[in-house]
């Protein structure tokens, strides 16, 4: 029996059936593989579809900020996003930690853009693109000690011009 691609299968009948003289069993069977082999070649055009849509798609891109660089060409990254709960609508903070390949020598507290490679290790899927921004904290204390270092160099000069001028 010769059943085209877009053609229906022909209904089981009960019992022989009067032309080729198949039991109803042995027809069934016939038609399961039939439909088996169908949609083999189904699956393997979905197949073959799916890879070109992963091929076309972009990798993984994320921003976290740096957590550790203790180890060599390793940091850790960690992502933060606010998510809501699917039933109570409430919003909460949900966190992730990744190992990441560190090529460009980052320290903790800097603003990175990681992107999801082939493994380095068993923990290790991400490397880091680029930095996107410093550590804010230590940036902000550098600025506050220059500016106290300057106002400390325009009030100690007059005091030490004042205890010179009262030994005279």
């Amino acid at each position: 029996m010769i059943v085209k691609k877009n053609e229906p299968l022909p209904a089981a009948s009960s019992g022989v059936s009067h032309k080729s003289g198949i039991s109803s069993f042995e027809h069934s069977s016939s038609r399961s593989k039939l439909r088996g082999i169908l949609a083999q070649n189904k699956t393997k055009e979905l197949k073959i579809n799916l890879t070109k849509k992963t091929m076309e798609k972009t990798k993984q891109v994320f921003k976290g900020r740096v957590i550790a660089a203790k180890t060599l060409h390793t940091a850790t990254v960690l992502l933060e996003s606010r998510k809501t709960h699917p039933l109570y609508k409430k919003s909460y903070a949900h966190s992730k930690k990744y190992l990441v390949e560190d090529d460009l020598g980052v320290k903790a507290g800097d603003l990175v853009e990681i992107i999801k490679c082939k493994p380095m290790s068993k923990n290790k899927h991400f490397k880091i693109m680029k930095v996107i921004g410093r550590d804010m904290e230590a940036i902000v204390t550098e600025q506050l000690k220059e500016e106290a270092q300057a106002a400390i160099e325009e009030v100690l000069p007059v005091e030490k011009e004042e205890a010179i001028a009262a030994a005279e």
